[in-house]
């Protein structure tokens, strides 16, 4: 707030004020011509700065004097958003790549990275502290497993954010020679081949079969994300981020013999 209330004319009162900045990061007065103007601080570099202000009374006869006012704005960090990736679908003896490179920081820049696991069977990380870090996936046999990891990220102010990423390891089965037949899937929803999209994520859902019994549904997006669909026979999977252009979704159903069918969706996402 800007306060001009304090001007006096000792014959006969003031009749207008104006307002206006002569220094300073350019801002946007309101109510510029009142005794009360007022603006939204900017968000500043770590110097901040001085932003000058000068009012301009005029009285009843004409008679105009000037005065200047300087306000001072501070830098205040802000905190920046860590982002651990899309939960991942691997095998056994895949080399797996955390990803944290789409972590952002609103007025500056992340200057360190920081992995730790929180659940599943112990890994070794190539590098804890680095953007990417990437570890061997373990055989966890007939029962397969879920691996938990958590980013945290620090901006140059020395805030920090956190969040975390699954990789879901698939169960190690034997191919079952005599069993041959592929199992199908289908997408339900959306029910198009082909459509799109104005939001940032999509949700899917369908049906998949198999003479024996479907393992696993698995999803892919080739503009980046993979994960594992809730349930088998009747799969949903509730979130799907998706990158501007064309998203190209493809579902997998898998047996117990390793046979695999799979089948794809076209978004594209305009903004």
């Amino acid at each position: 707030m800007l306060d001009a209330s304090g001007s006096t004319d000792p014959d006969d009162g003031i009749a207008s004020y104006s307002w206006k900045q002569t220094q300073g990061p350019i801002v946007t007065l309101s109510n510029a011509q009142s005794a009360s103007a007022s603006f939204t601080a900017p968000i500043l570099s770590t110097d901040g700065a001085s932003l000058t202000f000068e009012v301009t009374v005029t009285d009843a006869g004409g008679l105009q004097d000037t005065d200047t006012v300087i306000v001072v704005v501070e830098h205040a960090n802000q905190a920046p958003l860590a982002d651990a990736g899309s939960d991942q679908e691997v095998n056994a003896g895949d080399e797996v790549t955390l990803d944290g490179t789409l972590s952002t920081d609103p007025d500056g820049e992340i200057v360190t990275y920081h992995w730790s696991q929180t659940e599943g069977t112990p890994v070794t990380l190539s590098d804890a502290t680095a953007d990417t870090p990437t570890f061997i996936a373990p055989n966890e046999g007939e029962d397969g497993a879920t691996l938990t990891f958590a980013l945290t990220v620090t901006d140059d102010g020395d805030m920090s954010a956190k969040d975390a990423v699954q990789v879901r390891i698939a169960p190690v089965v034997t191919k079952t020679e005599d069993d041959v037949t592929a199992p199908s899937v289908n997408i339900e929803s959306p029910s198009s081949e082909w459509f799109i999209a104005w939001q940032s994520s999509i949700s899917m859902s369908g049906k998949a079969s198999d003479d024996t019994a479907v393992t696993s549904v698995t999803w892919e997006n080739n503009k980046g994300g993979s994960g594992v669909a809730t349930g088998t026979t009747e799969w949903r999977i509730p979130y799907i981020r998706l990158k501007v252009g064309f998203n190209v979704i493809t579902v997998t159903a898998t047996d117990a013999a390793g046979n695999a069918t799979s089948a794809s969706t076209v978004v594209a996402r305009i903004r």
